[in-house]
């Protein structure tokens, strides 16, 4: 790769918008399993990093849930914010977005909401007494394969909590094969009442039909995947008339064969057909790409330009959930060290 592209990859400042707190790194699952006395199938350090290699999606399921069991105190969600912080800084990373999953992941075990959220908040005031220049909010994902009804409830217990984090928006993501978005459509409109942003996880593994069932039943602010929107052109247009980013995961989508290899990805017919999209991280732990690396192999593999490398760069920054207050920051950095 040409040396002042991948300067502008790692050194730029940089947003994510696609990235699950609750995938923990081997590291955390480790120590958490220790700290909690929690029996799992791992006897050293050594032992969790191995656990962490997959070749199917169960067996991604099964490695997902298993590290998830460990996490049970305040202080293991506190934690997890520090982890996403240090992770921040290492990449120059300056917001990031993070989704967590609360009935999924950690109501049916008996973790409290109040648990969740005063780790979270009490892990952001650490992160920002030791590092002042980085901004975490908070989406709250719904389990599409839950009920609308306690989908509702849940928004409705989550409203209480936006004076402890800053939680922007209501997302959606689990299992998409046979729970459409149209199911859930009752509790995005709470939630818009509630004057949350929009997103969810749609056209990942089902296709076009998807992302047109979440469009026309859900006023979505952005879509979480999509890359299957190519298979489209009709939905194409519609993306690109209406600015809805997709927030693409290409080692994620890679790791679980949506698609069978990185050439294979269709991010260069999506910018072609001036579609909005971002590069994201999903759940770096297991696909073993952060942000940074997901930028350097979509730019090797495609030999893509400078203006492209920043324009994926530039759009995590305009459609982020928080408004595009840190722009100035990156376009300094780009004024600065770039002649575009």
């Amino acid at each position: 790769m040409d040396s002042n592209l991948k300067k502008i990859i790692t050194e730029c400042p940089k947003a994510e918008l696609h990235y699950h707190i609750d995938c923990i790194s081997p590291e955390l699952f480790w120590k958490f399993s220790q700290r909690n006395g929690i029996e799992l199938p791992i006897k050293t350090l050594r032992d969790a990093i191995d656990f962490y290699n997959f070749q199917t999606l169960d067996e991604f399921l099964t490695i997902m849930l298993t590290a998830i069991s460990s996490i049970q105190t305040e202080n293991d969600f506190s934690d997890m914010v520090m982890d996403c912080a240090n992770d921040m800084v290492t990449q120059n990373i300056i917001y990031r977005e993070v989704m967590f999953d609360y009935t999924a992941c950690y109501g049916h075990r008996g973790v409290s909401l109040n648990t969740v959220i005063n780790g979270f908040a009490e892990g952001l005031k650490l992160a920002k007494k030791r590092y002042e220049n980085i901004d975490i909010r908070f989406i709250a994902n719904l389990d599409r394969t839950a009920s609308v009804i306690d989908n509702c409830n849940y928004i409705n217990k989550l409203i209480k909590f936006r004076e402890e984090i800053p939680l922007i928006a209501v997302g959606m993501d689990m299992q998409e094969i046979g729970h459409p978005a149209h199911k859930q459509a009752d509790a995005f409109a709470l939630a818009k009442e509630y004057g949350f942003k929009l997103t969810g996880h749609v056209g990942e593994v089902v296709g076009p039909e998807g992302i047109w069932d979440a469009l026309q039943s859900i006023p979505l602010d952005r879509i979480d995947h999509g890359v299957r929107a190519v298979e489209d052109d009709e939905l194409l247009k519609l993306l690109a008339e209406k600015q809805i980013l997709l927030t693409l995961c290409p080692a994620s989508n890679i790791s679980l064969g949506v698609y069978s290899s990185w050439w294979e990805f269709p991010i260069k017919k999506l910018m072609n057909s001036k579609v909005k999209v971002c590069i994201n991280s999903d759940d770096p732990p297991c696909f073993h790409y952060d942000l940074t690396g997901n930028l350097i192999k979509i730019a090797e593999t495609f030999d893509l330009s400078t203006s492209e490398v920043i324009e994926l760069i530039r759009n995590s920054f305009i459609f982020n959930f928080a408004g595009n207050e840190h722009l100035s920051n990156v376009d300094a950095w780009l004024d600065k060290n770039i002649a575009i």
